[in-house]
């Protein structure tokens, strides 16, 4: 198995805000990606390898250079897809549909950073528990041990968002019995067919699970996960994302969990991409799992 050796670094909580009037988050990106981009060419490793190097083989098992694969954010390749159509074209209900905070009206990013935090960070249900047994997730999982870059290339970079949703979701002690997803490309060998998988834990080794393929959901209640409206804000460094819970025979939303956060880039590293996210204070940076549980509540067995 390949070590990674590509250098990034992600300390929650730790970051040092920047200034406005030096270089932005994005551009500091840019400046890292290009030193480390520098530093492959040089050592001929990564996209610089060259076969007939004596060091070749021992070189070709390095991944220093994986980083620099990652590229920005494509937001309109994400609506190109069903599922992320989908996932933006869910209307809030009045006042949520409309931001409460603009950049315009803050001097610095880090006065707006800090009115996202106070004013637009929400965990909120419109209308009581509903009692199921499961969910849906209707986006397309994570490819697992995908890199990123954070706001830089990110929708959704708030808390986790697995590449497996059954692992957060059908955990032990947890209020689920199943979670319904998408088929990725790499499972496409194993179930041809199938659109979609439903995962229940297997009652004698909580370790594992029953798939079982299905051609449509199932689940009530599905939820989609989205980047926040300002995708220009990426250029300072704030990500925003958003977990929708949504009734799928209306499509009515029926919980919001929305929080920010905010990158700091360290550019006197020359052979790796530092960077730190510092989510909003009070969130910690946790996933949305506890979100979902308090929503959605199992269903009482006989």
């Amino acid at each position: 198995m390949k070590k990674i050796l590509i250098g990034l670094l992600m300390i929650a909580g730790c970051a040092s805000p920047g200034g406005l009037f030096g270089e932005t988050v994005g551009e500091k990106f840019r400046k890292a990606l290009a030193n480390v981009d520098a530093v492959c060419r040089e050592r001929k490793i990564g996209p610089y390898l060259d076969p007939n190097d004596p060091e070749y083989r021992r070189k070709s098992g390095l991944m220093n250079c994986e980083v620099l694969k990652i590229k920005p954010y494509d937001h309109a390749a994400v609506l190109a897809t069903p599922e992320g159509k989908f996932a933006y074209s869910i209307q809030l209900p009045p006042p949520l549909d409309k931001p409460r905070v603009r950049r315009a009206d803050y001097r610095s990013a880090e006065e707006y950073f800090e009115a996202l935090c106070e004013r637009e960070v929400i965990q909120v249900s419109l209308k009581g528990p509903a009692y199921v047994e499961g969910v849906a997730f209707m986006r397309a999982p994570l490819i697992p041990w995908r890199n990123s870059l954070s706001s830089y290339s990110e929708e959704f970079a708030i808390g986790s968002v697995p590449t497996n949703p059954e692992e957060l979701l059908v955990r032990p002690n947890s209020p689920f019995v199943f979670v319904e997803r998408m088929v990725r490309a790499e499972e496409r060998k194993q179930f041809p067919i199938a659109k979609y998988l439903r995962f229940e834990r297997s009652p004698t080794d909580t370790k594992k699970f029953l798939v079982q393929p299905i051609e449509r959901i199932s689940a009530k209640y599905g939820y989609v996960v989205r980047g926040t409206e300002s995708f220009n804000d990426r250029e300072s460094g704030i990500w925003g994302g958003e977990v929708l819970l949504v009734d799928l025979s209306t499509n009515d939303v029926v919980g919001i969990w929305r929080a920010f956060g905010r990158d700091a880039v360290d550019t006197s590293y020359t052979d790796q991409v530092r960077y730190w996210g510092q989510p909003c204070p009070g969130t910690g940076g946790r996933d949305y799992s506890h979100f979902l549980f308090n929503m959605l509540q199992a269903k009482e067995r006989k």
